[in-house]
C-alpha cells in the first residue's frame, strides 16, 4: 500500500523542513511526497529541490502561484497512491500517525477515510488536543451533525482513500476550501473512521485565514456550512438538538458577518428553543448570543448601521434557472454542460438548478461540476413553483428559464449573449427548436 502526501508549498522556507522531516520520519515509509511550489518568491522552491536530490521518495513540483486548492489539485493528478493525504508546510505530523491510520484500514476494510486527533495551536502557549474515541460512523449525516464533524472538516488530519477523488477537487480561487471538498469526500465514501492514535500538529498561523478572515471570506464559510446541509449532507433524520446546535453553529457565524456590516445573507427559519438555549452544554458567550437573538433578533442587536455588500450578490450578467423533476439524468447533463459551454465566466452567470421534489436527487453524478451550480432540493410543488423559487435567489441582470430535458445550442445562443451584451434590451426572443422542422418563439428577460 502506497501512501501519496501532498505538500503545497508557497513561501514557506522557515517551517518548510520540519514538515517534510516529519513526513519522511514516519514509521510507515511507503510513500511518496509530491512537494508542489505554487510560485514561491523565497527559498522554498531550492528548498523542495534540495529535499529531492536527498530522498527519492520526494517528487517536486513547480508551478505559478494558483493558491492552495489548485497546489492540492496538481498534488492530487500526480499522485499514483492508493492513500492520499494532505499536510500543510507550516504543520507537521508525530512519526506513527500513517502507521495508526493504515493499521486502522486494515482493522475496518470497508472504510473509505481515516480521521486521527489534531494538536491545536502546535509550538505555542496554548496547545490543545482535539481528540477522538475510536469509532466507525457509517452513515455521513450521523458524524457531520451529531458528532459536530463540521467543526473539524479539515482535509489534513485524514487518510483518504484515492479513489474517492476520482472526480472530486478543492475548489480553486475559494477559501475555506476544506469544508466543501471534505463533505463531498464524505457524502461520496459514505462512511468514516476516528481513531485515538497518532496526530496532525497544526501551527496556528497568525496571518492564516482562519485568523484574518474578512467579511467576503466569513461569508463564503457560511455559504459552504448551508450548501453542505441543504444538498450534500443533509440532516433530516438527526435529533432536533443535532439541527439545533447545527443552526446556532450558522448563527454564530451570522452574528459575526453581521457585525462587520454584511447583512446579505439570511438564514432559514430555525428557531432555538429555549429549552434548548438554557439546557445545551454550550460557552457562556455563545448562550448570550443564542438569547438576545430569539429576544431581540440577530439584525437589530448585532448589525452595523452601515451594511456592504458581499461579491456573493454582486449580479451576474445571466441567471439560468433550470428546472428538474425526475427527467433522465442524460438529459440534465447534456442541458448542464450546453450552459457550461457558453463563453460566459463564472462572474457571469449563475446556473440555479432547482430539483422540484424527484424521487431520486441527481447530485452524486454532478460532483464534478457542483462549484459551478446552485443546487436547490424542495419538495414538488409544481414549474412555475419552482421557477419562482429560482426567481427569489436569482441575481442575475437577465434569467434564463430551461427544463431539465431540453439544452441550448450554442453558436445561436451566443448571438443572443451578444445582444445582452452591447445592446442591453429588456428582452431577447429567440427560436426555440421542437424537432427538426419545427420551431417556437423562446425568451431571456431583464429581471427589473
Amino acid at each position: 500500500m502506497l501512501i501519496s502526501v501532498v505538500i503545497p508549498v508557497y513561501n514557506m522556507q522557515h517551517t518548510l523542513d520540519r514538515c517534510v522531516e516529519s513526513v519522511l520520519k514516519q514509521t510507515f515509509d511507503n510513500m511518496e511526497v509530491l512537494l508542489v511550489d505554487d510560485g514561491s518568491t523565497d527559498s522554498s522552491a531550492q528548498k523542495c529541490d534540495s529535499w529531492a536530490e536527498k530522498d527519492a521518495r520526494v517528487q517536486v513540483l513547480h508551478q505559478p502561484n494558483g493558491g492552495l486548492s489548485k497546489a492540492r489539485n496538481t498534488g492530487i493528478a500526480h499522485a499514483h497512491g492508493d492513500f492520499l493525504a494532505f499536510v500543510d508546510a507550516d504543520d507537521a505530523i508525530t512519526p506513527n500517525t500513517f502507521e495508526m491510520a493504515i493499521n486502522a484500514f486494515e482493522r475496518y476494510p470497508q472504510c473509505n477515510i481515516v480521521e486521527f486527533p489534531v494538536v491545536m495551536g502546535w509550538l505555542s502557549n496554548n496547545e490543545s488536543l482535539l481528540h477522538f474515541d475510536e469509532q466507525e460512523h457509517l452513515t455521513p449525516a450521523t458524524y457531520w451533525f451529531e458528532e459536530q464533524g463540521y467543526l473539524h472538516a479539515y482535509a489534513c488530519n485524514k487518510l483518504w482513500r484515492a479513489n474517492l477523488f476520482a472526480n472530486v477537487r478543492f475548489p480553486e480561487g475559494k477559501v475555506f476550501e476544506d469544508l466543501i471538498t471534505t463533505a463531498r469526500l464524505l457524502a461520496k465514501s459514505g462512511n468514516i473512521l476516528t481513531i485515538n492514535q497518532g496526530a496532525y500538529l497544526y501551527w496556528t498561523n497568525p496571518e492564516g485565514i482562519t485568523q484574518k478572515a474578512n467579511a467576503y471570506e466569513l461569508a463564503q464559510l457560511l455559504v459552504w456550512n448551508m450548501r453542505v446541509s441543504k444538498s450534500i449532507i443533509l440532516p433530516n433524520a438527526c435529533t432536533k438538538e443535532a439541527k439545533e446546535r447545527f443552526h446556532l453553529h450558522l448563527l454564530n457565524m451570522q452574528i459575526d458577518l453581521y457585525r462587520k456590516g454584511d447583512t446579505t445573507i439570511r438564514l432559514a427559519e430555525l428557531p432555538l428553543s429555549w429549552h434548548f438555549v438554557i439546557n445545551a452544554d454550550m460557552p457562556f458567550a455563545t448562550r448570550a448570543k443564542a438569547f438576545w437573538a430569539i429576544v431581540f433578533g440577530v439584525k437589530k442587536t448585532f448589525c452595523k448601521s452601515a451594511p456592504i455588500v458581499t461579491p456573493f450578490n454582486e449580479n451576474k450578467m445571466i441567471s439560468f434557472i433550470i428546472t428538474y423533476h425526475n427527467e433522465p439524468l442524460t438529459m440534465l447533463r447534456q442541458c448542464l454542460d450546453s450552459v457550461l459551454s457558453l463563453s460566459l465566466s463564472k462572474d457571469e452567470r449563475e446556473i440555479i438548478l432547482l430539483d422540484d421534489g424527484s424521487s431520486h436527487s441527481p447530485i452524486n453524478e454532478l460532483y464534478d461540476i457542483l462549484d459551478h451550480i446552485i443546487y436547490v432540493r424542495q419538495k414538488n410543488g409544481g414549474l412555475s413553483n419552482a421557477r419562482n423559487t429560482g426567481m427569489k435567489l436569482a441575481s442575475g441582470q437577465y434569467v434564463q428559464f430551461i427544463d431539465a430535458d431540453d439544452y441550448l445550442l450554442r453558436a445561436p445562443y451566443e448571438h443572443c449573449l451578444d445582444i445582452m451584451r452591447y445592446q442591453e434590451p429588456d428582452v431577447v426572443m429567440f427560436c426555440q427548436t421542437q424537432s427538426k422542422t419545427q420551431r417556437a418563439t423562446h425568451k431571456i428577460r431583464r429581471t427589473n
